[in-house]
């Protein structure tokens, strides 16, 4: 056989080196943003300003999705977007104008528990009242207010 038709063939590797480079990242989309700033840290006690959730009947691509802002109580003039996609079995609480309190908001990596279509849980971590499952997670945006 030629050299060069050597130079042709596919490479060959290990199957557990391709696992490896195929498995997902286990950060949250964004997460960079919270870096400098210790207020940031998840889990984070903050408030709950603003939800905007979109069933898989209202969203355009059938995904249900859903958005929040929150203020890091230590520092009120931040705020944080999150967004998720695929969110499921939602649990929320009246959300007065104030806003919610949350004592400790995170965002949990679910991907060992197997569950088909989640990879993150959400919510509150002090509080059943607040939670929800997602397929993905993203920290979209840090402002400051004022």
């Amino acid at each position: 056989m030629a050299t060069d038709q050597l130079l042709l063939m596919p490479e060959v590797r290990p199957a557990s080196l391709l696992q490896r480079e195929r498995a997902p990242d286990p950060e949250i989309r964004g997460q960079h943003l919270l870096e400098g700033n210790a207020a940031l840290a998840l889990p984070m006690q903050c408030r709950l300003l603003l939800v905007e959730y979109a069933s898989a009947l209202a969203a355009l691509d059938g995904v249900p999705t859903l958005r929040l802002r929150l203020a890091p109580v230590p520092e009120p003039s931040l705020r944080v977007e999150c967004f998720f996609r695929g969110v499921k079995e939602l649990r929320l609480p009246r959300l007065p104008a104030e806003g919610v309190n949350c004592a400790r908001f995170t965002i949990q990596d679910a991907r060992g528990q197997g569950w088909a279509g989640v990879n993150w849980l959400a919510g509150d971590e002090s509080s059943e009242d607040f939670a929800f499952y997602a397929k993905e997670a993203e920290i979209t945006a840090v402002t400051r207010e004022g």
